[in-house]
C-alpha cells in the first residue's frame, strides 16, 4: 500500500467544471522497478498510468478501464488498466528508447488510442481515436473530448532523482472536464492556464496534495472572469477518493484458468517435468510454476 499517494476530486460549484489530481509517485516507482524501463520510456510509461488513475475516478464498485495506445515510432504501444479501487497497472512494448533521436522517432507519424470500460468483463463502452496530438496525455483528453464529447483537458508531470533506488522524485496530473450546463468560455480559460509552464510547477511543487490542489484551482480561477476569491473553498467542493497502487490482479487461479484454454497434450511434457511449466505475468512478472495438477 503506498503511504505518499492520493487522488483528490471535486468540482467549481459556480461554473460546473470538474476537477481530479493524483500524486503518482509511488506508483510510478514500482511500475518503473517492475519493468526496468530506461528514462525515456519511464516517463511514457508514468504518463500513461497516472492519465489511468485520474480516470479512476469516473468508475464505481466492479468497473475498469482498460486503456491502449499504438504508435507507429519506437514506442510500439502502452497498455495500462486501472479498478474502480485505483489499483493501475501497464505493459510498455519498449522497456529502452533512449536511442530515439526525437519525438517523431518515437511516435511516428500516426497512431491509436482505445478505451475500454467494462464490469466484471462485460463491456460496457469503448472506443478508438486516431493520436492526434502525439502525446500519451493529449490523446486521451482528445479521445474523451471528441468520442465521448466531455470536454477534457489533462496534465501530468514526472520528475525524475539520479537513484535507481528511488527513480521518482515526483508523479502527479491534473483533469479537468465541463460538467453539463458549465460555461464553455470560461472553461477554454482554464483548459488553456492548464497548459501554462506556471501551472506544471505548482503540479510537482513539494506542498501537501491538499495545498496543492488549492493552490492550482486558485490559479486556474484567477484566469477567468470569475470573482476573486481569497479562499478557494469557497468556491469548490472536494474529497478524497480511493489512492493509486500499481498492484496486480493476476493469481496462480487465474493463470490455470488461462491454462485451461489450450490443448494441455501440446504442453504435458512441460507440465510432467522436475521444472514444471513457468508462467510469467507481464503485468507485475510474477512467475508462476506448474506441474501435474493441471487436468
Amino acid at each position: 500500500m503506498n503511504t505518499r499517494d492520493v487522488l483528490l476530486r471535486g468540482s467549481f460549484k459556480n461554473c460546473n467544471v470538474r476537477f481530479v489530481l493524483v500524486e503518482t509517485t509511488d506508483t510510478i516507482t514500482k511500475a518503473i522497478k517492475t519493468h526496468d524501463t530506461d528514462p525515456v520510456a519511464s516517463l511514457l510509461l508514468a504518463e500513461a498510468l497516472t492519465v489511468a488513475s485520474l480516470l479512476s475516478s469516473q468508475l464505481t464498485d466492479t468497473e475498469k478501464y482498460a486503456l491502449r495506445w499504438q504508435y507507429n515510432g519506437k514506442i510500439g504501444s502502452i497498455l495500462a488498466d486501472v479498478t474502480a479501487e485505483n489499483h493501475v497497472r501497464g505493459i510498455p512494448k519498449e522497456n529502452l528508447l533512449m536511442d530515439a533521436d526525437d519525438e517523431q522517432a518515437l511516435y511516428g507519424d500516426g497512431g491509436t488510442v482505445t478505451l475500454i470500460k467494462s464490469d466484471r468483463g462485460r463491456v460496457i463502452s469503448s472506443g478508438t481515436s486516431e493520436t492526434r496530438m502525439s502525446n500519451i496525455t493529449n490523446d486521451v483528453a482528445f479521445y474523451l473530448s471528441t468520442s465521448d464529447q466531455i470536454e477534457t483537458e489533462m496534465v501530468t508531470k514526472c520528475r525524475f532523482n539520479p537513484d535507481p533506488n528511488q527513480p521518482v522524485k515526483i508523479s502527479a496530473g491534473l483533469l479537468l472536464q465541463a460538467l453539463p450546463d458549465c460555461d464553455l468560455v470560461e472553461f477554454e480559460k482554464m483548459r488553456d492556464s492548464l497548459k501554462e509552464e506556471a501551472c506544471r510547477d505548482i503540479l510537482i511543487s513539494s506542498q501537501s496534495p491538499e495545498v496543492k490542489l488549492q493552490t492550482l484551482l486558485k490559479f486556474l480561477l484567477s484566469q477567468t472572469d470569475q470573482p476573486e476569491v481569497t479562499d478557494i473553498r469557497e468556491v469548490v467542493q472536494y474529497e478524497f477518493g480511493a489512492s493509486p497502487d500499481y498492484k496486480c490482479s493476476c493469481s496462480r487461479a487465474r493463470m490455470i484458468e488461462s491454462l485451461q484454454t489450450i490443448n494441455l497434450r501440446e504442453i504435458q511434457d512441460l507440465l510432467d517435468s522436475e521444472a514444471g511449466l513457468k508462467l510469467k505475468c507481464d503485468y507485475c512478472k510474477t512467475e508462476y510454476i506448474f506441474h501435474k495438477e493441471i487436468k
